[in-house]
């Protein structure tokens, strides 16, 4: 049909032979495998639920496999290379296999996956939520119950973006924003506080626009989720603009929201901020940690920053190294910049040279321990409440309501628990916590 996307013609093109083969079987294996951010996590466990559901055995050892589910990443050209380079793996390893590529990168290139060996299904956006039905399940809802080898539970409220960072290729391959109501997630909240978890982290490609253009905004979620029986509620990332006082009155008022905040500030110089785009500047950015820190007792500010941006001279760069020492960030993740097709950034010329972005990449990044080292170092002496995720030779692992990495002395029944005590000390390895009291109920 004239006009069909290449996704599209893919799509009908495998539906026939896919169902007939699966309709022989007896006994059907499926595998996983995802790259990326949390939204791409949640989905897979959609997909996952939705193919067990179709008569499916996931199996994550060597034995062979009848389907092997990839879901991509596309933040960067080599995120791309390695999700090809996967799928050809899986193939060899598995001559029968049938491969269904979907996330980032297939709606991206859908062509460059689909003349891959082995590959039966390239979804895109638009058919993602359909794949269990393409391979027998009954139509249902695109939804999870459980988070499977997750302590905390990722729960997508949103996906796409609306906005044009000029260095991002996401909202081409996402789409344009898209809310779920909050009816739905606070359903999605209660099934994974029935399925056990304590921690439910709301996720999406730009969670502080749930609810653009619809009658809901991200604090009336807040404030509707404050009744799941789950001991954390956690945000994944904002953008320090929409840092309001209505949100925060909201996070305070559920007595559950974590006392964590993820801005992305991606450069502390202003000029290089307008080049790459962002909508705000380094003073507004303080102003709204201010207004956080207004609020919350101590909270942790983390923060994600791209170095060796075109542009970024060396007084661009200290300029950012002095900021984020102004901030005091509890946590920094650095990203030398990478060249990424179909971006304007590609176009804008004054290039930094990779050996430049690479050492930048290591001051800040020896910055960024410094930072976490002293953050972490102040609950010395101090009361925390670590969600136990891990367990080995007889210590529980897992994170603080502010995301520090903790470890306490316990049995493995200790796992998935809210457990509170004193910092005893802070390392390399995070906080280690004298046990107190268990406060999961």
């Amino acid at each position: 049909m004239t006009g069909s996307s290449p996704i599209n013609t893919e799509w009908k093109k495998v539906t026939v032979p896919f169902m007939m083969v699966n309709m022989q079987k007896t006994e059907k294996t499926v595998a996983f495998h995802t790259f990326g951010c949390k939204v791409n996590q949640y989905d897979t466990q959609g997909i996952r639920e939705g193919i067990l559901r179709a008569g499916y055995r996931e199996t994550k050892g060597r034995e062979p496999v009848d389907l092997f589910v990839v879901n991509t990443c596309s933040v960067t050209a080599e995120a791309d290379r390695k999700a090809r380079q996967l799928v050809r793996r899986v193939a060899r390893d598995n001559p029968r296999v049938r491969i269904v590529v979907t996330g980032c990168s297939a709606a991206g290139d859908p062509k460059a996956y689909s003349v891959l060996p082995g590959v039966t299904l390239v979804a895109g956006r638009l058919q993602k939520d359909r794949i269990a039905e393409i391979l027998g399940a009954p139509p249902s809802p695109f939804r999870i119950s459980r988070f499977e080898g997750h302590t905390r539970a990722f729960l997508k409220v949103e996906d796409g973006c609306d906005d044009h960072c000029t260095f991002c290729i996401i909202p081409r391959v996402r789409g344009d924003v898209r809310s779920r109501s909050p009816e739905e997630v606070r359903a999605e909240a209660h099934r994974l506080a029935d399925s056990g978890h304590k921690e439910i982290v709301l996720v999406g490609i730009h969670l502080g626009h749930y609810g653009r253009g619809e009658t809901y905004r991200l604090p009336d979620l807040l404030r509707i989720l404050a009744d799941v029986p789950v001991e954390r509620i956690r945000l994944s990332s904002l953008e320090a603009i929409e840092v309001t006082e209505d949100l925060l009155d909201a996070g305070l008022e559920s007595g559950k929201l974590c006392p964590h905040f993820h801005l992305p500030l991606q450069s502390g110089n202003d000029r290089v901020l307008r080049r790459m785009g962002r909508p705000y500047t380094r003073a507004e950015f303080a102003r709204r940690v201010e207004m956080i820190r207004n609020r919350f007792e101590e909270p942790a500010i983390s923060t994600d920053v791209i170095v060796g941006f075109p542009g970024e001279d060396d007084s661009a760069f200290a300029e950012t190294l002095a900021f984020c020492r102004e901030i005091g960030f509890s946590k920094i993740h650095v990203f030398p910049y990478s060249e990424r097709s179909g971006t304007a950034a590609v176009r804008l010329g004054n290039s930094v040279p990779i050996a430049i972005r690479k050492r930048r990449g290591r001051i800040l990044g020896n910055l960024g321990r410094d930072l976490s080292d002293a953050f972490a170092s102040r609950w010395v002496g101090r009361e925390v409440e670590l969600l136990t995720e891990s367990w080995k030779e007889g210590t529980l692992s897992g994170k603080t309501e502010r995301y520090l990495p903790a470890r306490v002395r316990g049995e493995p029944s200790g796992r998935n628990q809210v457990v509170r005590g004193i910092v005893r000390s802070s390392g390399p390895l995070g906080l280690e916590i004298a046990p107190g009291t268990d406060a999961s109920g």
